[in-house]
C-alpha cells in the first residue's frame, strides 16, 4: 500500500532574510517512476508575491506526464481571468491572483469521477464537489515550472 513505501525528505535550504523568506526541499517520492522533484518556495515580503517553482529531472530516457495540481476549498470564489490566471476570494478576505505557468496544459475538474478530481473531502466518507485546476505536460527532458500567488489590493 502507499503508507507502506515511505520516502526521504531533504531540506536543502532555509533562509530568512528582512524581506525575502525561501525553503528548497526535495524528496526521493518518484524516483521509482524516473525523476527527481525539487519544490522551491519563497516569500517576498515588499511586494507581497510567493513564488513556488518546481524542479522536474528527468532520470532515464523515458517520456514521462508530469501534473501540476492546484486544489480550492468550496467557500471561495474563483474567477479565471486568462488561462494561466486566476483570482481567488473569499467573503471578507483579501483577493490572491494566482499565476500558473504557460507551459503546461490546463485542465479544470469539479466533482470528477474519472479523473477523480474536483473534490473536497472534511470528513471520511464525506465529499462535495470544489474546483480543481490540473497542469500537465510530457516530458523526457528537465523541466522547470513555475507559479506566481500575489495578494491583490
Amino acid at each position: 500500500t502507499m503508507w507502506k513505501d515511505h520516502y526521504t525528505c531533504n531540506t536543502e535550504n532555509i533562509s530568512v532574510e528582512p524581506n525575502l523568506e525561501l525553503v528548497r526541499a526535495s524528496h526521493n517520492g518518484y524516483e521509482r517512476l524516473g525523476v527527481s522533484h525539487t519544490r522551491t518556495l519563497s516569500f517576498d515580503r515588499s511586494s507581497s508575491i510567493i513564488v513556488v517553482q518546481d524542479s522536474v529531472k528527468v532520470l532515464d530516457d523515458k517520456s514521462h506526464l508530469v501534473e501540476f495540481p492546484l486544489h480550492f476549498h468550496p467557500d471561495v470564489q474563483i474567477e479565471k481571468i486568462t488561462g494561466t490566471e486566476y483570482h481567488v476570494s473569499r467573503d471578507g478576505m483579501r483577493k490572491l491572483r494566482i499565476l500558473l505557468d504557460a507551459a503546461f496544459t490546463t485542465k479544470h475538474y469539479t466533482g470528477s469521477e474519472e479523473p477523480i478530481l474536483g473534490w473536497f473531502s472534511p470528513d471520511f466518507y464525506v465529499k462535495y464537489p470544489s474546483l480543481s485546476v490540473l497542469q500537465s505536460t510530457k516530458t523526457s527532458v528537465d523541466l522547470n515550472v513555475k507559479m506566481e500567488i500575489s495578494i491583490l489590493p
